[in-house]
């Protein structure tokens, strides 16, 4: 019973010591309608990524790794993350990640896009 209350001190410990933080947590949609309106059928979320530990960062649009950084102790790096709009004239959900590398476990901190691609119909 005592080496399972160790191992969750030290489980709790060592989060505490990588702490990850990202945000915003929502990009665009009703709340920002400008943010969230493209005319190329792309929109840049600019994100910011913090740590309390020397860490790697996976950046993923949808799922798919879109680049790699690297974070400084208890420093914030910001980053421009291009989302690709699939269909015009229809609001499209996207999530742009940070997942912390290099640790016991991996953390996923996200931020919800949404946004809009306007385009004008052939007259």
């Amino acid at each position: 019973m005592i080496k399972y209350k160790l191992a969750l001190a030290y489980v709790l410990l060592s989060s505490l010591a990588s702490a990850h933080s990202m945000s915003p947590i929502e990009f665009g949609g009703k709340s920002n309608p400008l943010q969230s309106i493209s005319v190329t059928g792309v929109v840049l979320v600019p994100i910011e990524v913090g740590t309390k530990a020397p860490k790697v960062f996976v950046i993923e649009v949808d799922g798919v790794e879109f680049n790699r950084i690297q974070v400084a102790k208890d420093s914030i790096a910001e980053i421009t993350v291009p989302v690709r709009l699939n269909n015009p004239n229809v609001v499209e959900n996207h999530t742009v990640c940070s997942v912390g590398q290099g640790s016991y476990f991996n953390t996923k901190i996200c931020t919800k896009v949404k946004a809009y691609w306007l385009q004008r119909s052939p007259e």
